[in-house]
Protein backbone atom coordinates (compact mmCIF):
# COMPACT_ATOMS: atom_id res chain seq x y z
CA UNK A 1 0.00 0.00 0.00
CA UNK A 2 2.54 2.59 -1.16
CA UNK A 3 0.17 5.57 -1.21
CA UNK A 4 -1.15 5.22 2.34
CA UNK A 5 -1.22 8.81 3.62
CA UNK A 6 -0.90 9.74 7.32
CA UNK A 7 -4.08 11.88 7.14
CA UNK A 8 -6.01 8.81 5.94
CA UNK A 9 -4.46 6.67 8.68
CA UNK A 10 -5.35 9.23 11.35
CA UNK A 11 -8.99 9.24 10.16
CA UNK A 12 -9.26 5.44 10.20
CA UNK A 13 -7.62 5.16 13.63
CA UNK A 14 -10.01 7.83 14.93
CA UNK A 15 -12.82 5.45 13.97
CA UNK A 16 -11.79 3.13 16.78
CA UNK A 17 -13.83 3.88 19.87
CA UNK A 18 -14.77 2.35 23.19
CA UNK A 19 -17.15 0.00 21.38
CA UNK A 20 -15.09 -0.57 18.21
CA UNK A 21 -12.12 -2.94 17.89
CA UNK A 22 -11.59 -2.66 14.13
CA UNK A 23 -12.37 0.23 11.80
CA UNK A 24 -12.42 -0.76 8.13
CA UNK A 25 -12.56 1.62 5.15
CA UNK A 26 -15.20 0.69 2.58
CA UNK A 27 -13.98 2.17 -0.71
CA UNK A 28 -14.83 1.41 -4.36
CA UNK A 29 -17.50 -1.03 -3.24
CA UNK A 30 -15.09 -3.18 -1.22
CA UNK A 31 -13.91 -3.56 2.35
CA UNK A 32 -10.28 -2.49 2.56
CA UNK A 33 -8.88 -4.65 5.43
CA UNK A 34 -5.24 -3.86 4.59
CA UNK A 35 -5.86 -0.19 5.35
CA UNK A 36 -7.99 -0.83 8.44
CA UNK A 37 -7.14 -0.07 12.07
CA UNK A 38 -7.18 -2.95 14.54
CA UNK A 39 -6.79 -2.86 18.32
CA UNK A 40 -3.76 -4.74 19.63
CA UNK A 41 -6.12 -6.40 22.10
CA UNK A 42 -7.47 -8.50 19.21
CA UNK A 43 -4.29 -10.62 19.21
CA UNK A 44 -5.78 -13.47 21.31
CA UNK A 45 -8.84 -13.61 19.04
CA UNK A 46 -6.59 -13.66 15.97
CA UNK A 47 -4.61 -16.54 17.50
CA UNK A 48 -7.83 -18.53 18.16
CA UNK A 49 -9.04 -17.92 14.60
CA UNK A 50 -5.70 -19.02 13.16
CA UNK A 51 -5.65 -22.12 15.39
CA UNK A 52 -9.10 -23.07 14.10
CA UNK A 53 -7.93 -22.56 10.48
CA UNK A 54 -10.14 -19.50 9.96
CA UNK A 55 -7.63 -17.51 7.95
CA UNK A 56 -9.75 -14.83 6.26
CA UNK A 57 -9.80 -11.29 7.62
CA UNK A 58 -13.58 -11.42 7.25
CA UNK A 59 -13.63 -14.03 10.04
CA UNK A 60 -11.89 -11.56 12.35
CA UNK A 61 -14.26 -8.75 11.40
CA UNK A 62 -17.28 -10.99 12.06
CA UNK A 63 -15.89 -12.07 15.44
CA UNK A 64 -15.04 -8.61 16.80
CA UNK A 65 -16.77 -5.27 17.18
CA UNK A 66 -16.05 -3.57 13.87
CA UNK A 67 -17.28 -0.53 11.99
CA UNK A 68 -16.88 0.69 8.44
CA UNK A 69 -15.99 4.10 7.06
CA UNK A 70 -17.43 4.72 3.63
CA UNK A 71 -16.01 7.18 1.10
CA UNK A 72 -18.29 9.97 2.31
CA UNK A 73 -17.08 9.58 5.89
CA UNK A 74 -13.44 9.35 4.81
CA UNK A 75 -13.70 12.56 2.76
CA UNK A 76 -16.05 14.51 5.07
CA UNK A 77 -13.30 16.79 6.40
CA UNK A 78 -12.17 19.19 3.64
CA UNK A 79 -8.59 19.38 4.88
CA UNK A 80 -8.32 15.59 5.01
CA UNK A 81 -9.99 15.25 1.61
CA UNK A 82 -7.35 17.59 0.15
CA UNK A 83 -4.58 15.15 1.02
CA UNK A 84 -6.16 12.07 -0.53
CA UNK A 85 -9.15 13.12 -2.67
CA UNK A 86 -9.12 9.95 -4.80
CA UNK A 87 -8.56 7.72 -1.75
CA UNK A 88 -5.35 6.42 -3.27
CA UNK A 89 -4.45 5.26 0.24
CA UNK A 90 -6.31 2.00 -0.41
CA UNK A 91 -4.31 1.24 -3.56
CA UNK A 92 -2.38 -1.99 -3.12
CA UNK A 93 0.11 -3.65 -5.41
CA UNK A 94 -0.57 -7.27 -6.19
CA UNK A 95 1.72 -8.00 -9.11
CA UNK A 96 4.90 -6.71 -10.81
CA UNK A 97 2.93 -4.68 -13.37
CA UNK A 98 1.10 -2.75 -10.65
CA UNK A 99 4.43 -2.14 -8.92
CA UNK A 100 6.02 -0.81 -12.12
CA UNK A 101 3.04 1.46 -12.75
CA UNK A 102 3.23 2.83 -9.20
CA UNK A 103 6.99 3.37 -9.47
CA UNK A 104 6.47 5.49 -12.60
CA UNK A 105 4.21 7.98 -10.82
CA UNK A 106 6.05 11.26 -10.40
CA UNK A 107 6.57 12.57 -6.88
CA UNK A 108 4.10 15.28 -5.86
CA UNK A 109 4.76 18.98 -6.38
CA UNK A 110 5.06 20.66 -2.99
CA UNK A 111 6.05 24.11 -1.79
CA UNK A 112 9.02 24.35 0.54
CA UNK A 113 9.64 27.49 2.59
CA UNK A 114 12.58 28.25 4.85
CA UNK A 115 13.73 31.16 7.03
CA UNK A 116 16.35 33.72 6.05
CA UNK A 117 17.08 35.82 3.02
CA UNK A 118 19.22 33.21 1.26
CA UNK A 119 18.56 29.72 0.06
CA UNK A 120 19.91 27.11 2.45
CA UNK A 121 21.60 25.47 -0.54
CA UNK A 122 21.08 25.39 -4.30
CA UNK A 123 17.62 23.91 -4.82
CA UNK A 124 16.60 22.12 -8.01
CA UNK A 125 13.08 23.03 -9.02
CA UNK A 126 10.88 20.87 -11.29
CA UNK A 127 12.35 22.49 -14.41
CA UNK A 128 15.85 21.49 -13.31
CA UNK A 129 17.17 25.03 -12.79
CA UNK A 130 18.64 26.09 -9.48
CA UNK A 131 17.25 28.58 -7.01
CA UNK A 132 20.26 30.79 -6.30
CA UNK A 133 21.17 32.21 -2.91
CA UNK A 134 19.55 35.58 -2.33
CA UNK A 135 16.27 34.78 -4.11
CA UNK A 136 13.00 34.32 -2.21
CA UNK A 137 13.11 31.60 0.41
CA UNK A 138 10.57 29.29 -1.17
CA UNK A 139 10.60 26.79 -3.99
CA UNK A 140 8.34 24.28 -5.70
CA UNK A 141 9.92 20.85 -5.57
CA UNK A 142 8.98 17.24 -6.23
CA UNK A 143 10.12 15.34 -3.12
CA UNK A 144 8.26 12.17 -2.17
CA UNK A 145 9.07 12.46 1.54
CA UNK A 146 9.88 15.04 4.19
CA UNK A 147 13.45 13.74 4.23
CA UNK A 148 13.81 14.37 0.50
CA UNK A 149 12.47 17.92 0.91
CA UNK A 150 14.81 18.53 3.82
CA UNK A 151 17.79 17.28 1.84
CA UNK A 152 16.84 19.32 -1.23
CA UNK A 153 17.15 22.60 0.64
CA UNK A 154 20.08 21.51 2.78
CA UNK A 155 18.10 21.80 6.01
CA UNK A 156 18.98 19.82 9.10
CA UNK A 157 15.99 19.37 11.36
CA UNK A 158 17.05 19.52 14.97
CA UNK A 159 16.94 21.63 18.08
CA UNK A 160 16.77 24.99 16.28
CA UNK A 161 15.00 24.06 13.03
CA UNK A 162 11.66 22.26 12.83
CA UNK A 163 9.42 21.35 9.90
CA UNK A 164 5.73 22.22 9.78
CA UNK A 165 3.65 20.26 7.30
CA UNK A 166 0.70 22.30 6.01
CA UNK A 167 1.02 24.60 9.05
CA UNK A 168 -0.35 21.72 11.06
CA UNK A 169 2.18 20.33 13.46
CA UNK A 170 5.87 19.76 13.73
CA UNK A 171 7.18 16.75 11.84
CA UNK A 172 10.51 15.03 12.33
CA UNK A 173 10.05 11.74 10.48
CA UNK A 174 12.08 11.81 7.23
CA UNK A 175 9.83 9.03 5.85
CA UNK A 176 6.68 11.19 6.19
CA UNK A 177 5.08 10.94 2.74
CA UNK A 178 4.11 14.07 0.86
CA UNK A 179 1.16 14.64 -1.47
CA UNK A 180 0.40 17.13 -4.22
CA UNK A 181 -0.01 20.63 -2.80
CA UNK A 182 1.66 20.05 0.57
CA UNK A 183 3.49 23.01 2.08
CA UNK A 184 6.58 22.34 4.18
CA UNK A 185 7.77 25.26 6.28
CA UNK A 186 11.10 25.07 8.03
CA UNK A 187 10.94 27.30 11.08
CA UNK A 188 13.71 28.35 13.40
CA UNK A 189 12.89 28.08 17.07
CA UNK A 190 14.61 29.89 19.89
CA UNK A 191 16.51 27.38 21.99
CA UNK A 192 17.69 29.91 24.55
CA UNK A 193 16.45 29.33 28.13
Amino acid sequence: MPFLHPAFVRRVVAGLGDEVDACVPFVRGLRQPLSAAYRVGLAPLVRRLLDSDRLRVSALLEACRSSELDETALLADQDRARFDPGLQSVTNLNDPDEYREAALRPPPTVRVEWPGKRALRGVANPSGTLVQAGLPQRARLRPATLGAATGAVGAVIGSSLVALLNADRMRQDPEEPLVEGDVISFVRVDTAP
